[in-house]
């Protein structure tokens, strides 16, 4: 089954979590995997009842 979402905004998302890796290093590969996975949940979520649109400005 292949997932539909805005690849730019899990990488946005995936760079942000990145970026929180270093001061939390123990929790690496359990909470922030968690994370991930409701965040992917959550951006095939928009994709299927909101869309791909993107407000004027944003990213």
């Amino acid at each position: 089954m292949e997932l539909n979402y805005n690849k730019a905004n899990l990488e946005v998302y995936t760079m942000y979590l990145d970026s929180n890796k270093a001061r939390n290093f123990e929790s690496m590969k359990t909470t922030y995997k968690i994370y991930k996975s409701n965040m992917m949940q959550f951006l095939v979520y928009l994709q299927k009842n909101e869309g791909n649109r993107r407000e004027k400005g944003m990213i």
